[in-house]
């Protein structure tokens, strides 16, 4: 804003309201409100694992003599409404999040008992290392990086549960969200010229409508379609049981069922369970014994209880609290305690 060429413009075309947007005049505040407010708080539980988002409440204002005429600074929920008449209207903008008040609403009964649960570990840090060389897959890390949901909202993402096995790779568990992610880091990290890219695949296991979706997105942008190897579980034989097999998607039932060797693993199973439509419950064994069992939001499920017998660990996902049981049963989801 101190070029005098910008000066001299905005001087020129003084009939016009010229709205400034730049890092001089507008403060880089939070924009996720919700969100960062939430992480604010998780940080007052485990600063290490959860961190505020950069943000800054600083603006330098722009001066200039004589003053600039029908100029204002550009701001969060600034509306300009056209008809019947131009004019700005103001009540709509957004007040910067006090992050301090964030704080606030951590009760001292929930830090006390962080402060209670960090002494005990602690203090019992060798017995937990030796449990922990007993179960296999104890170097497995799990990602909680949101909900598997199908439909964002304003405090949840759609990026799901992440999965690193040592040895065997990642397992991404919920909605898909990380293939362009995971096809530019093939492509971008090597020359394209580089044959080991044509070997690189991602297995994707998925219901039949979103292989379609996939591939009709495939025609809009290239997020490395040709890449994935779709499969898709289904029903063997449905006059005799409900029993589910893996098969690549596309092939007939005449062929045979996709083995967990060529996932690298000792086994992979799944159930349908009761929730919204095409909804599945998994649960995969990788060789060294390490069983890991993931469902989503869904009601209650014996067979996914039978499946899933036996291991390392377990993820339900959960959207109601205890209060809203009623809601929960109504519209087919899960509750805290029931998970």
């Amino acid at each position: 804003m101190q070029d005098v060429r910008i000066q001299s413009f905005i001087r020129r075309t003084n009939t016009i309201e010229h709205i400034i947007s730049n890092e001089e005049t507008s403060s880089n505040h939070i924009a996720f409100d919700t969100s960062a407010a939430a992480i604010t708080r998780m940080a007052k539980v485990d600063a290490k694992r959860y961190r505020t988002p950069y943000f800054s409440d600083k603006s330098t204002q722009y001066s200039a003599e004589p003053p600039l005429p029908n100029v204002r600074s550009a701001a969060r929920g600034q509306v300009v409404q056209l008809e019947p008449r131009v004019q700005f209207v103001d009540e709509y903008m957004v007040k910067p999040v006090n992050l301090n008040d964030a704080c606030t609403h951590v009760s001292d009964a929930v830090l006390n008992e962080v402060e209670k649960a960090k002494a005990s570990l602690q203090k019992d840090e060798s017995l937990v290392k030796d449990w922990a060389s007993t179960i296999p897959g104890k170097d497995v890390e799990i990602c909680t990086l949101g909900t598997g949901s199908a439909a964002p909202s304003k405090d949840r993402n759609v990026s799901s549960t992440l999965m690193r096995v040592p040895g065997w790779g990642n397992h991404h568990m919920g909605i898909i969200g990380l293939i362009k992610a995971w096809y530019q880091e093939v492509h971008e990290s090597q020359p394209a010229s580089d044959s080991r890219n044509d070997k690189k695949k991602l297995t994707i296991i998925a219901p039949d409508a979103m292989h379609s979706f996939l591939f009709e997105y495939s025609a809009i942008e290239d997020y490395g379609f040709s890449r994935l190897e779709r499969m898709h579980f289904v029903i063997a034989d449905p006059s005799k049981s409900k029993n589910m097999v893996l098969r690549m998607f596309g092939e007939t039932e005449s062929q045979s069922p996709v083995p967990p060797s060529k996932l690298g693993l000792k086994d992979i199973r799944s159930v349908g369970v009761l929730h919204t439509a095409d909804a599945l419950a998994v649960s995969i064994t990788w060789p060294d014994g390490f069983k890991a069992s993931y469902s989503g939001d869904c009601r209650p499920s014996r067979a996914f209880a039978q499946i899933g017998a036996g291991s390392t660990v377990c993820i339900h996902e959960a959207t109601f609290s205890d209060d809203l049981i009623a809601d929960a049963k109504q519209k087919t989801f899960h509750y805290f305690r029931s998970s």
